[in-house]
């Protein structure tokens, strides 16, 4: 038989410590340099050109083909139609979305991390039964062999404990890999970033 794994303790972490929370942190800061961003394309700007080049197929005249230009643009926002007030409002509106995502998620993350934990307590304390039943049974086949000697017990009551005694072996091995699996669930809800 094959020992169970070690490392499956559970330590639940706190939910913004999750690396599933991660994805909320980071839509907020997008949101914020998106909300920043609409800020700076509205400030004044300046800017400054320079071009130079020589432009000629005819080598006759070479001093006539050299151009120079120079020059400024300046940029100051007067009127927009409300635009930045409207992507202002669309930034917003995208900050109360992920809110109210991320207060979703944070409802269902617990309710999963919840059920998994009734599943796990359900599971354990099934295998406790299970172990007494098989104490119980180990016990009647030993009884069971002591009167089979004696001719006090049939063969076929003797068989029928004995798969009793496999069938609840087999459930207590089924109900430990599906503890380790309700474990394997609970520790991939609450990885760390």
């Amino acid at each position: 038989m094959l020992n169970a794994p070690s490392g499956l303790d559970i330590n639940l972490l706190p939910i913004e410590q999750t690396v599933f929370y991660q994805q909320f942190h980071i839509d907020s800061l997008k949101i914020i340099v998106a909300d920043k961003q609409v800020d700076f394309a509205y400030r004044p700007r300046m800017g400054l050109y320079a071009d130079g080049g020589y432009n000629s197929s005819f080598i006759a005249t070479p001093l006539r083909n050299f151009g120079i230009s120079a020059g400024v643009t300046v940029t100051v926002p007067i009127y927009d139609g409300r635009q930045r007030r409207m992507l202002h409002q669309k930034n917003n509106i995208a900050e109360q979305n992920r809110q109210n995502y991320r207060d979703f998620f944070s409802k269902q993350y617990q309710q999963q991390i919840a059920q998994l934990q009734q599943q796990l307590s359900q599971t354990e304390q099934l295998i406790e039964q299970t172990s007494t039943q098989i104490k119980y049974a180990d016990g009647l086949i030993k009884a069971q062999r002591q009167q089979l000697v004696t001719g006090d017990v049939r063969i076929a009551d003797y068989i029928i404990a004995i798969g009793n005694y496999l069938n609840a072996k087999n459930i207590i091995t089924q109900n430990s890999i599906a503890r380790l699996q309700i474990l394997n669930q609970i520790n991939y809800w609450n990885r760390k970033q």
